[in-house]
């Protein structure tokens, strides 16, 4: 049996690219035919119920212990936003608009959150509901631990 999860090897491609996790399900057309929002878009699951979310802080994992959110400076906040296509000044303004007081890592975490696991979660959600579907549900964890004083946030590992 094959694993659903290794490591990328050869050229880094895709998503694979733009978000540098080096572990992430491979379409192999055996065990992963496609990808599972394009398989739940078109009705794989659609006799079940459905649970799917993500923590409130993922990313900061990848930030935070590194220390890497405090190197984080406006204009390389501002390269990632343009490298994910969207518009500069209006995205950090919208994530600036509540957190008042965020540095520019805390916002690159934030976006990022969005776009790898918030966004992703909320689209498999609806491509179930989409179906003819039994529930969808949705979940967001949010518990902070006292790790890294607190600055680690809800992520994946807490």
């Amino acid at each position: 049996m094959q694993t659903v999860f290794r490591v990328r090897q050869g050229t880094v491609q895709g998503e694979v690219a733009a978000n540098l996790m080096p572990f992430e399900p491979v379409i192999d057309g055996d065990l992963l035919p496609a990808r599972p929002i394009d398989s739940m878009a078109a009705g794989a699951g659609s006799n079940f119920d459905v649970l799917v979310g993500n923590n409130t802080d993922e990313f900061r994992f990848f930030l935070v212990p590194t220390g890497m959110i405090n190197a984080i400076n406006e204009d390389f906040l501002s390269r990632a936003v343009a490298a994910y296509g969207q518009p500069i000044a209006e995205t950090i303004a919208t994530y600036r608009a509540t957190r008042k007081d965020a540095a520019p890592g805390d916002l690159l975490a934030a976006i990022i959150t969005d776009w790898f696991y918030h966004i992703p979660a909320i689209r498999m959600a609806e491509a179930h509901a989409q179906q003819d579907a039994r529930a969808a549900f949705m979940y967001e964890f949010a518990w902070q631990p006292p790790t890294f004083d607190g600055c680690l946030g809800a992520c994946r590992t807490t």
